[in-house]
């Protein structure tokens, strides 16, 4: 386990997560590295009233794009991967996805598409200044944050998804041709547990990716 201030997160303050490590085959060396996680948290009139801490899983889409990063194969992302859906009704985390909970490209079925909570770009938390890993050979760690403004008539959210922006990349990212990297939801590993929004309520989403 290890201890952490989670980014965005004002209200959270120092939290733990859990660490995994990796033992060479010889059993002489071990790694630790973080699980890759979104933490989520609600606010009504200035006090924290839910927290979930949820694995993200990359689909099979993010897969190929990082492949074409490094290599030029596979899907071209549009711009950065870093706008952040909230799904509006239960969904299954499947590899072929496409959009939020579903196989489908440039839907928005399953998401808000209302009430403050549009998909939207995040920030990097440390824009030029990557986590460093600890050794070599380790990981390293990326994190993305937003916060959204909830509006009437608000709902229950379910779920996030992290997608590149859009084919026009404009501010909020357009759907149509925007590709799924990677999502986080009631059957990810630990599960998004379900949160009731209101107005007026700040809905904060930390999206950790590592690699």
């Amino acid at each position: 386990m290890a201890y952490y201030n989670v980014a965005g997160q004002p209200k959270l303050g120092r939290i733990w997560l859990p660490e995994r490590t990796v033992i060479l085959p010889d059993g002489t060396r071990r790694h630790q590295f973080h699980e890759g996680m979104v933490v989520a948290s609600v606010v009504r009139e200035d006090e924290l009233i839910w927290a979930c801490i949820a694995g993200n899983e990359r689909v099979d889409r993010g897969a190929s794009i990082q492949h074409n990063r490094m290599w030029g194969s596979g899907t071209t992302a549009n711009g950065l991967i870093n706008a952040i859906a909230v799904a509006k009704q239960t969904f299954t985390v499947a590899k072929g996805d496409l959009s939020l909970g579903s196989g489908s490209a440039g839907v928005t079925a399953n998401e808000f598409t209302d009430s403050g909570l549009t998909r939207a770009n995040g920030a990097a938390d440390s824009v030029g200044a990557p986590t460093v890993p600890d050794a070599l050979n380790t990981t390293s760690a990326g994190t993305i944050v937003r916060t959204f403004t909830v509006t009437a008539p608000g709902g229950t959210v379910f779920g996030v998804g992290l997608f590149d922006r859009g084919t026009a990349n404009p501010t909020p990212p357009v759907v149509a041709g925007s590709n799924l990297y990677a999502e986080s939801g009631p059957n990810t590993s630990p599960a998004f547990v379900q949160a009731v929004v209101v107005a007026n309520d700040t809905l904060a989403v930390t999206w950790t990716v590592t690699f």
